[in-house]
């Protein structure tokens, strides 16, 4: 899932590193990479990287949003970009409604446990249906697009 976050969160020192190499192109970052998946999946979250497939994988490409962090040491301006908790609810009801992060590092989690609050305050989780997160604290973070037995669905 690509969702491009767009926070005011500083990289930590790894996730610099690997942005660095990412976008440096010597030696790609790709699925292979197992030890990585974690932090290219944070710099996924934040817009920073993509992850398209290949015949063996993924490989990480660096977005605009990643080099500019690298020049600037921040976050692009996120005007004009989609939220996090926009883009969240849409790939959950258009991908079977699980979305799942195996042990993510604390600013990804955070990150998504703030989506998932935007999700519910913003008003963005379809009537009938209840958004949940599972994970908050540690291992594999769940969250999950569930229809509502208790709400009324529309018709």
């Amino acid at each position: 899932m690509v969702v491009g976050v767009y926070q005011r969160v500083r990289l930590n020192s790894r996730q610099v590193a690997v942005l660095a190499r990412i976008d440096a192109r010597e030696h790609p970052v790709t699925a292979r990479d197992s030890e990585l998946a974690v932090t290219v999946y944070a710099l996924r979250t934040r817009g920073l990287v993509t992850t398209p497939r290949t015949p063996d994988g993924w490989r990480a490409e660096i977005t605009d949003a990643g080099q500019f962090y690298l020049t600037n040491g921040k976050m692009p301006d996120d005007r004009g970009h989609e939220p996090l908790a926009d883009r969240l609810v849409r790939w959950l009801r258009d991908n079977g409604g699980t979305f799942q992060v195996e042990d993510p590092d604390e600013d990804t989690r955070d990150a998504y446990q703030t989506a998932v609050r935007e999700a519910k305050h913003r008003g963005l989780v379809p009537s009938g249906w209840r958004l949940e997160l599972a994970g908050r604290d540690h291992g594999q973070l769940t969250i999950r697009l569930r229809t509502d037995p208790q709400l009324p669905t529309s018709r």
